[in-house]
């Protein structure tokens, strides 16, 4: 056999081998590596969707609440008049706050006011799910859960007009007193536009279809279970079900599929002529740079498993293809980080004013509660509290109300300049803020300044004494550390003085700064007795 047939069979080989070597490694290591990643992607772009839809779901909670606990709305429950009704639900007020219906039901599950009016057309419509007597299944919409101290529940019904997004709350005085005689619902349709919107909001292409009312059972996937780990495809069908697992939606997800990875390219190609070229004179080297890498890369790979966090690969191969395949994995790791920094943010943000909730507040306190005591320096809690809120808001509408909340945020965010102080919405009119390392003179500056600020936005309020909107503040300051803090005291007692503070200054006229007295162990102590002995005789 001649030399050039030998050789010419060990090319042929060799090009097989590498050839082999290549495909099978794209195939069997970086395609499913590639799939994998694409899979977690696509969960958490339907996780998004998910709790996008339920915010949607329960978007008139807030708006729910502050009508159902409401002085007028409970002596009304008590007394039906035609005078509140017609105060209050004007066919304008369900285009303004855009709703479409209203309900109140008593104890005994009887309707005792319906008005049902689509808010875009402005034409009625009959809506019966809420009538118990001939749905009973629907009792559940009774709430047992609570919300800022009220029962509350928010969900989702089919109905012969589309789904129905609900929200019910226990009926209350505005100081949540009173006994339970019934419940008030907010409903508004589920329509495509909803959809379209929420789209939009989370980039990523949904179609939504809205099934008619005898729509049969379907095989099609629930949204709320979660996909497989090899479904890799780009596109999902869901079906978005009522409370009773009845379809009312079917959601067509389309996925990017700008980074799907191909078995084979022009640039695998490339590479092979290369490495054909150079095999005889740096076989052993090209191999030894190989295994190396990939060596280096498994390690990498094994240890964000091990991990369970996910970073960005940062070996080069030098070879284009898998660096091709490196900058596409990890462009889906910060398109992951990034959706899970949307979603912590989201979790953290009061979606009225922008500033940080009540959630983020509690986070940061604890935070700051423990630095106090570990660094010895002062900490300050200021809350703030509208005057006349309730009062403003029925005269002025709740979107006037709206704006001046958030006006009120932006203008207290101003006051605060350090980067390791918050400020947070506390709840309804209530803002809170937390000043680390701040003695009295300091925390006394930002009240006043914060007085300061809220007077010079000259909101116009004609039951306010100053006929223009203000706060009350109360301020509680922990400086004494002449001892150790008992180890069961926490910041909610730092908060409850601020608390009794700003009772104090609503109490003595509003619009003004009350300090409760000088904070120390012995009186910590104190107090904690006398609650001891007031929980003993309770």
């Amino acid at each position: 056999m001649k030399l050039k047939t030998i050789l010419s069979s060990y090319l042929i080989i060799l090009i097989a081998v590498l050839t082999s070597a290549l495909l099978a490694y794209r195939y069997f290591v970086e395609i499913p590596r590639f799939h994998h990643a694409t899979s977690l992607l696509h969960q958490r772009e339907l996780e998004t969707l998910r709790q996008a839809i339920q915010r949607e779901i329960s978007h008139f909670n807030l708006l729910n609440f502050d009508y159902a606990v409401w002085d007028s709305n409970y002596q009304f429950m008590r007394s039906p008049n035609a005078a509140f009704l017609e105060e209050n639900y004007e066919d304008i007020s369900f285009a303004t706050l855009r709703y479409d219906g209203i309900f109140y039901l008593d104890n005994q599950f009887n309707i005792i006011y319906e008005k049902t009016l689509d808010h875009i057309s402005g034409q009625p419509f009959k809506l019966d799910i809420f009538n118990l007597q001939k749905w009973p299944q629907n009792k559940y919409i009774y709430p047992k859960k609570q919300y800022h101290g009220v029962p509350h529940l928010s969900g989702l019904l089919a109905s012969k007009h589309g789904p129905i997004a609900f929200s019910s709350t226990q009926l209350r005085n505005s100081d949540l007193s009173g006994e339970n005689i019934g419940i008030m619902l907010i409903v508004h349709k589920l329509r495509k536009q909803h959809f379209d919107n929420i789209a939009k909001f989370i980039n990523l292409q949904v179609e939504a279809e809205i099934l008619p009312y005898d729509y049969p059972a379907t095989a099609i996937i629930d949204l709320a279970q979660d996909i497989s780990e090899d479904s890799h495809s780009h596109r999902h069908q869901r079906i978005l079900t009522d409370d009773h697992k009845r379809p009312v939606v079917l959601l067509t997800i389309t996925h990017d599929s700008s980074t799907e990875m191909p078995l084979i390219d022009r640039q695998f190609f490339f590479v092979l002529i290369l490495l054909v070229i150079f095999a005889l004179s740096g076989f052993v080297i090209i191999r030894h740079y190989f295994v190396r890498h990939l060596e280096n890369t498994i390690a990498y790979m094994k240890k964000m498993v091990l991990s369970n966090e996910l970073s960005p690969i940062k070996n080069h191969f030098n070879i284009d293809e898998f660096d091709t395949a490196t900058e596409q994995f990890n462009r889906l790791v910060e398109l992951a980080k990034n959706q899970q920094q949307l979603l912590i943010e989201l979790s953290q943000a009061d979606s009225l004013t922008g500033i940080a909730n009540r959630r983020a507040f509690e986070e940061h306190i604890q935070k700051q509660w423990q630095q106090m005591q570990r660094t010895r320096s002062p900490l300050a809690l200021i809350m703030c509290d509208v005057d006349h809120f309730k009062q403003y808001n029925d005269l002025s509408g709740h979107q006037e109300g709206d704006l001046a909340l958030r006006q009120i945020a932006l203008v207290i965010d101003t006051c605060i300049h350090r980067n390791h102080d918050l400020v947070a919405r506390y709840g309804g009119e209530e803002f809170i803020i937390v000043l680390s390392n701040t003695n009295r003179a300091g925390a006394e500056h930002v009240c006043k300044k914060i007085l300061a600020a809220v007077k010079k936005l000259a909101i116009p309020h004609p039951m306010a004494a100053g006929k223009i909107v203000s706060v009350s503040i109360g301020a509680a300051i922990w400086e004494d550390f002449s001892q150790r803090p008992p180890w069961h005291l926490d910041y909610h007692y730092l908060l409850k003085q601020a608390d009794q503070a700003l009772y104090s200054a609503k109490s003595a006229g509003r619009d003004r700064v009350i300090f409760c007295r000088p904070l120390t162990v012995t009186s910590a102590a104190l107090n904690q007795s006398r609650d001891n002995n007031k929980q003993k005789i309770t």
